[in-house]
């Protein structure tokens, strides 16, 4: 693992996300914390963060706890590598963008809403994952291993067998031929084998709240929340910026509109709009049944 003096690794973004997943599980489903928070020790906050999840029924089980807390840890993650740019370093210290699409996961975890808004824990697009981790069959590093080209304990881009199926899977290649993918695996993805994903300051946020911001959680008063979020610099992209601008022009919801026509009046991407309007609660109702997968 490897990065230009002054960027963010692999390894610090996912020590950091932990912390990250930690302070929103506490703002976000056990504000009873809140003013415990600096008081008691990460053991301490852990094990109440475990007994206040199962208590109010986020996970039905003590034995689920862990992993759901894990899934989250995931989720934060791969919204995080979704939202906000990165960069690709050689190991000879050439740097390049990072395309957005090989920091996808294969699950298409951007488009899930957080793992924790529905009660109990496996409702919604979380039910597989708890569904193959309750047969004994599916681990959290199982589900770490899907993202389609970062292998994620080393946090470098890699070719793996079934990166082809996960890149169809991910957000990105909904609806993608597969010679399109094989295109970009053979012209983009290989040439950059071995390079590590890296993150310039400047890049990123500011604050842990500006984070939480960045992700769609414009729901809470995060400048009353004291949480202490790491010297990052930069500011987030305002995604409250893109709900109002659906809101704006399909206020009654998609309804019969194509999202090629969807697309065109908002000014954003599909995944940029399923990402806000999940993140918002707004997702089932806006998209009506049955319409989100037309056009």
């Amino acid at each position: 693992m490897f990065s230009p003096e002054g960027y963010w690794s692999w390894d610090e973004i996912v020590t950091a996300s932990a912390q990250w997943t930690r302070d929103l599980i506490i703002a976000k489903n056990c504000p009873s914390l809140l003013s415990e928070k600096e008081a008691s020790s990460n053991w301490e906050t852990e094990r109440k963060i475990q007994d206040i999840l199962v208590e109010d029924g986020f996970v039905e089980t003590a034995s689920h706890v862990r992993f759901a807390v894990d899934v989250a840890h995931l989720w934060l993650l791969a919204n995080f590598l979704d939202v906000h740019d990165a960069v690709l370093c050689s190991p000879e210290g050439v740097r390049m963008r990072c395309p957005p699409i090989m920091k996808a996961h294969g699950d298409a975890l951007d488009w899930w809403s957080w793992p924790l808004s529905s009660k109990p824990f496996g409702r919604a697009e979380t039910w597989a994952y708890l569904n193959y981790f309750t047969k004994g069959n599916f681990r959290i590093t199982d589900a770490q291993s899907r993202f389609c080209a970062i292998d994620y304990l080393s946090g470098t881009i890699q070719l793996k067998p079934n990166s082809k199926n996960l890149l169809l899977g991910s957000s990105y290649g909904h609806g993608c031929e597969e010679i399109y993918v094989e295109k970009f695996i053979d012209v983009q993805l290989r040439p950059v084998l071995g390079w590590a994903v890296c993150w310039n300051p400047s890049d990123l946020p500011e604050t842990e709240s500006e984070i939480f911001q960045s992700l769609g959680f414009s729901d809470l008063d995060w400048n009353a929340i004291d949480f202490d979020g790491g010297n990052l610099t930069a500011s987030p992209p305002h995604q409250q910026n893109i709900l109002d601008c659906i809101l704006a022009v399909f206020p009654e919801g998609k309804q019969g509109a194509t999202w090629a026509v969807v697309e065109s009046k908002v000014g954003y991407s599909r995944r940029s709009i399923v990402r806000a309007l999940k993140q918002n609660n707004l997702w089932s109702d806006w998209s009506e049944s049955g319409q989100e997968n037309k056009g």
